[in-house]
């Protein structure tokens, strides 16, 4: 006798994307460090990109920024852009973008950085 089974996805066993840390907006002196960090949460565990005035950035992208991608806990994703060396052509909008198949969620602050005679950039 043949059988067969369906097996239901749980609510729990998806969900989209959360942010759970936002990024906050950052000033930084011209030729200083800083960081900002992104933590999104769902099920399955959420993709983050980051794009800076629209366009992504990976690692290799902008010179002195790289990025950091941690797993805090089950579903649950840091990610950290680091900047080594602040530089006018960095400043702009940054969003956070976390996704899944369930759908997406975004963040958004900006760089502002300061040139030797204390104008934004």
């Amino acid at each position: 006798m043949a059988s067969s089974s369906l097996i239901m996805s749980r609510p729990c066993d998806i969900a989209q994307p959360v942010i759970t840390t936002p990024p906050s907006d950052l000033v930084l002196h011209a030729g200083s460090p800083g960081a900002l960090e992104c933590a999104a949460r769902g099920i399955p565990e959420p993709n983050v990109t980051w794009y800076r005035n629209g366009m992504e950035i990976q690692n290799g992208t902008l010179e002195n920024v790289f990025l950091v991608e941690t797993s805090l806990s089950s579903f649950t994703v840091q990610s950290v852009l680091n900047i080594e060396i602040a530089a006018s052509i960095l400043g702009g909008n940054l969003t956070c973008r976390a996704s899944n198949e369930h759908g997406e969620a975004v963040s958004e602050s900006s760089l502002t950085v300061l040139t030797g005679k204390g104008l934004r950039i």
